[in-house]
C-alpha cells in the first residue's frame, strides 16, 4: 500500500483538475503584433512602426447582428527618427489618436461568400501628453475611449466566419510645439486581428440549473465600493460558461488540463454616476456582482504517473456555498480604460477509488482533503492575454491553488500522510479561458451550446 501512494497521488491530481494529459500555458486571446510603414504629412520618410493591438469581439455571435469590437487597446513601438517629422522642437510627452481599419473577408457555411471590404474600427486614445523617453524608440499606450467613436459593424444573414485583417490606419500625433501631425500607415503583411463565428440561435438547453443563491457568499471578501458610487441596474445574465484550460501541479511538476461547466446569474451593481463635464482626472467606475454553482462533479482519469505507471482514480468534486464573480470597470477621460474580474469559490475533493497498474487500491470511503479548496481566479486588462468585455463575452482567468492536506484515506494502513507528502502545497498555477455566456433566460443566443473559442476557433481545434 505504501509504494503505491505516490502513484495514487499523481493520479488524484491530474483527475482531480481535468482529463488529463499536459497542456500549453502559452498566450491565448486576440492579440497580434502588426508592423506599419508610417509616412507623416508630405515627408516621403517610410518608419517602421510596431503595434501590438488586443481586441475583444464576442464569438460565436449570432446571424444578423451588427458585430463591433467592444475594447481596443494598442502598445505602440516607434523610431525615435520619427519626432523629426513631428516637430523641429525637442518631443518630452506626445498625445496619439488611432484610427484603425480592417480587411473583413467572411466565408459562408454554405453558398458563395462575398466580397471583402474595409471597416474603421473604434478610436483608440493614448493617454494625453504621454512621456517621451530621452533616447530610444518611443512607445505609447492607447485604448478605446469611453465616448469614440463606435466603428462601422459586420453584419450577415447567413451562418459562417469573419476574419478581420489588419488594413490602413492614421495616427493623430500631437508634440507639445508644432501642432497634431497625421501619419498615415499601411501593414506590411495582412495579419489577422480577430476571427468571430456567425451561427444561427440556440436555446441553453445543455445547461446545469441555475444558481439557487439570491445574495453574494458572506465567507468571501467582497471589493470596496466608493463612497460616491450608487446601486445601478447591471444587464441580466443567466446561464452558463464553458471553462477550458490547465492545472500546473508544482510537487509533481506536470500540467493537466482542465474542462467544467459553470452556471450564473447576475445579483447587483453599483455605479459612480458622472456628470455630463467631469472634473480632470474624474473616474467614471462601476461593479458588477454575479454568483456560480457547479453541480457536482464526478471524474474518472488514466494516466501514466511519473512517466511509465499507468494509474486510474475517480473522484468527486463538490462546491461548497456559491461562488462570488465581481467584475470591476473604471475609466478615465485622458483615454486608459481598465476592466478586473475576481472570482471566488471553494470545493471539497473527495477519492472514491484508485488503482495501480491495474491493480485495485482500497483508498475508503472517506478519503478527502482535509478541508476544502479554495479556488481565486483573477483575470482584468493588466494581465496577457487580458479578460474581455464582460461576463457575457468571458476571457482569461488565472491563479494560485493551495491543496490541503488529505485525511481519512487508506484501510488498514492510512497512507493520508503519503498523499500529502505527494502533493499537497501552495502555488499550483491554473489558468483557464472562460467562454461566452450561454444565456438561459430570455430568447435563444448563438453562444450555445456553451463553448470556449479563442479568435474564432473552438479551443483545442487543430483545424487552420
Amino acid at each position: 500500500m505504501r509504494s503505491a501512494a505516490p502513484w495514487i497521488a499523481a493520479g488524484i491530481l491530474a483527475t482531480m483538475f481535468g482529463s488529463g494529459g499536459s497542456a500549453a500555458t502559452g498566450t491565448q486571446g486576440p492579440v497580434s503584433d502588426t508592423v506599419y510603414g508610417c509616412k507623416i504629412g508630405a515627408s516621403t520618410t517610410n518608419h517602421r512602426i510596431r503595434i501590438r493591438l488586443t481586441v475583444t469581439m464576442k464569438s460565436p455571435e449570432a446571424v444578423g447582428v451588427d458585430v463591433r469590437p467592444g475594447r481596443l487597446s494598442m502598445k505602440i513601438v516607434m523610431p525615435r527618427s520619427i519626432l523629426a517629422d513631428l516637430s523641429d522642437q525637442p518631443v518630452d510627452s506626445l498625445s496619439a489618436t488611432i484610427t484603425p481599419k480592417v480587411g473583413a473577408a467572411f466565408k459562408a457555411d454554405e453558398g458563395e461568400s462575398p466580397e471583402p471590404r474595409v471597416l474603421a474600427w473604434r478610436q483608440v486614445r493614448s493617454p494625453a501628453k504621454s512621456p517621451v523617453a530621452a533616447s530610444g524608440e518611443v512607445r505609447l499606450t492607447a485604448a478605446t475611449w469611453t465616448a469614440g467613436q463606435r466603428g462601422d459593424a459586420f453584419r450577415t444573414a447567413v451562418p459562417g466566419t469573419a476574419t478581420f485583417t489588419a488594413s490602413t490606419l492614421t495616427m493623430v500625433l500631437t508634440p507639445p510645439v508644432g501642432g497634431a501631425k497625421t501619419a498615415t500607415c499601411t501593414p506590411e503583411t495582412e495579419t489577422v486581428q480577430a476571427k468571430v463565428v456567425f451561427r444561427g440561435p440556440k436555446t441553453g438547453e445543455d445547461c446545469p440549473p441555475n444558481p439557487a443563491a439570491t445574495a453574494l457568499n458572506p465567507d468571501f471578501e467582497v471589493p470596496e465600493v466608493p463612497p460616491t458610487a450608487v446601486p445601478g441596474p447591471i444587464p441580466p445574465a443567466m446561464g452558463c460558461a464553458k471553462l477550458k484550460g490547465f492545472s500546473n501541479i508544482k510537487k509533481l511538476d506536470a500540467g493537466v488540463s482542465v474542462e467544467s461547466l459553470s452556471a450564473v446569474k447576475s445579483l447587483s451593481g453599483f455605479r459612480w454616476v458622472v456628470p455630463r463635464d467631469p472634473p480632470p482626472g474624474t473616474v467614471p467606475w462601476q461593479r458588477q456582482d454575479y454568483v456560480g454553482e457547479n453541480q457536482p462533479v464526478r471524474a474518472t482519469g488514466t494516466f501514466l504517473t511519473f512517466g511509465f505507471v499507468p494509474t486510474t482514480t475517480t473522484v468527486e468534486l463538490t462546491q461548497v456555498g456559491a461562488a462570488n464573480v465581481h467584475l470591476i470597470d473604471s475609466s478615465t477621460s485622458d483615454g486608459s480604460d481598465d476592466l478586473a474580474v475576481a472570482v471566488n469559490a471553494r470545493v471539497t475533493m473527495r477519492v472514491l477509488k484508485a488503482s495501480v497498474n491495474g491493480q485495485p487500491i482500497d483508498v475508503g470511503p472517506k478519503c478527502r482533503t482535509a478541508r476544502p479548496i479554495d479556488l481565486k481566479l483573477r483575470g482584468g486588462e493588466m494581465y496577457d492575454p487580458p479578460y474581455q468585455d464582460n461576463l457575457l463575452v468571458g476571457g482569461v482567468l488565472r491563479g494560485l491553488v493551495e491543496i490541503p492536506p488529505f485525511a481519512g484515506c487508506g484501510v488498514g494502513e492510512d497512507i493520508s500522510r503519503l498523499l500529502t507528502a505527494s502533493v499537497s502545497g501552495k502555488a499550483n498555477e491554473i489558468q483557464v479561458n472562460q467562454g461566452a455566456l450561454c444565456g438561459t433566460a430570455g430568447a435563444p443566443s448563438a453562444q450555445c451550446p456553451p463553448e470556449v473559442t479563442i479568435n474564432g476557433k473552438k479551443a483545442g481545434s487543430r483545424k487552420g
